[in-house]
């Protein structure tokens, strides 16, 4: 197994893991009191190894819960079809839905390499919703946002392109407490620039500008960051 991920949900005894094994197959696992039972798997990536290479093992898949509602969204990259395309599944305590997909770049003939979704609210807090943040980077170095508005996700942005890496996962986000909107963070280093992070913010349906927060002030000269938790 190279990565996991689990969940547990806000309404009912109940957590589901996503497992990616080394040979590219992504699980995903139902966990009910003491018994587990499988929902479904697919191929979500290439072999990878995640012990030997820098940037040989990403973490093609990603599980949240509508805070609201308790439904599971289940997101994955799937190799053996359309580049440039999320697929999905959800999980409402009793069934799997069948798999749905979303185009987040047309014209991307590219996989993605890691991904993050971000729900909005917390279990027993009046902010929560059925609202989340997708993140995604693909391996032409392109990071993406799209939203879910609790039915289905809705037009992409591309928050940058020429991205500083793609060996790791430099990027973030969080919803805000009080406003409501979703602020992510990405690493923005380039060939001429020192350890420089963006901020951009999702507000009413629209993102905002691009604009830079903070340099680390590296004063060796750019180095890149791996690795951006909000």
């Amino acid at each position: 197994i190279q990565h996991v991920r689990v969940q547990a949900a806000p309404t009912r005894n109940e957590f589901i893991s996503g497992q990616l094994l080394a040979n590219g197959r992504l699980d995903f696992i139902k966990a009910s009191g003491t018994t587990w039972s499988n929902l479904f798997y697919t191929t979500s990536s290439a072999t990878q190894a995640c012990n030997t290479t820098l940037g040989g093992c990403n973490q093609t898949f990603d599980l949240a819960y509508e805070q609201l509602s308790g439904r599971a969204l289940m997101v994955y990259n799937r190799l053996d079809v359309s580049y440039g395309t999320l697929y999905y599944r959800t999980w409402d305590g009793n069934a799997t839905s069948s798999e749905s997909s979303f185009v987040i770049n047309a014209s991307a003939n590219s996989n993605f390499n890691w991904m993050k979704l971000i729900p909005k609210g917390s279990r027993l807090t009046d902010n929560r919703s059925n609202e989340m943040m997708f993140l995604a980077v693909d391996n032409s170095s392109n990071l993406y946002a799209a939203y879910w508005d609790g039915t289905q996700f809705l037009a992409s942005t591309t928050l940058k392109t020429s991205f500083p890496t793609t060996d790791g996962r430099p990027f973030d986000g969080a919803w805000e407490t009080l406003s409501g909107d979703f602020v992510a963070i990405y690493g923005s280093t380039t060939a001429t620039t020192q350890d420089i992070f963006t901020r951009r913010i999702f507000s009413g349906g629209a993102w905002g500008i691009a604009t830079s927060t903070f340099s680390m002030g590296d004063a060796t000269g750019p180095v890149k960051p791996y690795w951006v938790s909000v």
